[in-house]
């Protein structure tokens, strides 16, 4: 048996962990440069704010409900995260971590799946503050719908399905609500009078192979109780790693966009550098605004010699790179990398020349330094002081739980 654990509007429950007086209100949270709406509390799902929403277009609607509105801070998110999966991974001995927010767990040897569930809900709450879901299946699809549910219809926040239970559920939940089931396969489903989980599930499995794939057929022995996925317990490192935003104004100088640049190399090798991986080639892109006339976008790719997740060259390689596709007299309003081919460091090949290999020690230096005196604390000069470029986060709340200048106070 499976359990999927899942922080109920996890963004928006994070925010009311530390402010107490946000519970039973609307609150909604931005996107970075404060753009749109990423995560509703369930208040405001009711007065009618769309996930996705430009905020602007939306300003009576808060104005007349008195919707607190955030900007993102995924520091915290990440935090808050991290001690949630720590709590989960204490109550079962096989997990996989899914998302930020969700967890599954192997409960074959619970006896008793609701008293699990209680409990798991009970000691997230009590010690960490975040509501929980959680839905149980013989498989992780049927785990993933029972959370669904468990979310929908379930006061108790959790639900289980089984043979009693198994076709009414399938029966009222929609084909591309099924994990796993993208849109344009739903719509390919829907064309063979495939509408239901339900219809799904009964489905002949050479004629769902033929119209998609195996994963299709293993989606339906899946919603049929067979188990074909596995739980991966150790998450696989990325095979590339992209770091990209919006700028706070147009910018029109290169030595700017050479700036926001070098920031996010030196945040995507950070995130290398920790999954103890080397990246073979890195993507470099530069955009106007696409809703504006004369929309520009340009790419390069440098290839390096060897693999590396030194900064300070790939800060240097990704200049190179926005001086071939840097257009004078436009205005560039998104910049961002991507780390591509992706190798673990045990698995790169030894260089017979060693030529541009990282400067692993400084490195390391600067890693130890940032992890323990906080984000920053030391950087390359290229990444800029002030940042003026980066974008707008006007209504962040403070990092509660990782910067010791922003800890809570209590009065």
């Amino acid at each position: 048996m499976y359990a999927l654990a899942d922080g109920n509007n996890f963004y928006v429950s994070c925010q009311r962990i530390f402010e107490p007086k946000l519970h039973d209100v609307p609150v909604v949270i931005l996107s970075n440069n404060d753009g749109c709406v990423i995560a509703r509390s369930n208040e405001a799902k009711a007065i009618g704010v769309p996930m996705g929403a430009p905020i602007f277009k939306y300003q009576y609607l808060i104005k007349k409900h008195n919707v607190k509105v955030f900007s993102s801070n995924f520091e915290l998110y990440g935090d808050i995260s991290s001690r949630m999966m720590q709590l989960l991974s204490e109550l079962s001995d096989n997990i996989e971590i899914y998302s930020i927010d969700e967890m599954f767990m192997d409960i074959t040897k619970e006896r008793d799946l609701a008293q699990f569930a209680e409990k798991t809900i009970k000691t997230i709450s009590k010690q960490l503050g975040m509501p929980l879901s959680i839905g149980i299946g013989s498989t992780k699809v049927l785990a993933k719908i029972a959370n669904y549910h468990a979310k929908k219809h379930s006061k108790l926040g959790y639900f289980i399905i089984d043979e009693s239970n198994l076709k009414q559920i399938l029966e009222n939940l929609p084909v591309d609500e099924v994990w796993g089931v993208g849109r344009q396969l739903a719509t390919r489903l829907k064309t063979i009078g495939i509408l239901t989980a339900w219809q799904l599930a009964n489905a002949n499995s050479k004629v769902l192979r033929k119209l998609h794939n195996v994963v299709l057929e293993k989606l339906h022995l899946e919603l049929n109780g067979t188990k074909c996925f596995d739980l991966n317990e150790v998450s696989s490192s990325k095979k590339s790693i992209a770091s990209s935003r919006s700028f706070s104004y147009a910018v029109e100088k290169l030595e700017e966009l050479e700036e926001a640049v070098a920031h996010y190399v030196a945040r995507a090798t950070e995130k290398l550098r920790s999954q103890k991986s080397l990246a073979n080639a890195m993507y470099v892109v530069v955009k106007t605004n696409r809703f504006q006339k004369d929309y520009y976008k340009n790419s390069k790719i440098y290839n390096f010699i060897n693999p590396t997740n030194d900064t300070g060259f790939m800060i240097k390689a990704a200049k190179e790179c926005l001086k071939e596709i840097y257009v004078s007299g436009l205005k560039y309003k998104k910049a961002g990398v991507v780390l591509l081919d992706i190798v673990g460091e045990d698995e790169a090949q030894v260089p017979l020349f060693k030529v541009d290999l990282p400067n692993i020690k400084l490195m390391n230096v600067m890693d130890n330094i940032n992890n323990e005196y906080g984000k920053n604390s030391i950087f390359f000069a290229s990444q800029g002081i002030e940042r003026k470029w980066q974008a707008k986060s006007t209504m962040k709340s403070p990092s509660y739980t990782t910067n010791w200048n922003e800890l809570p106070v209590v009065k």
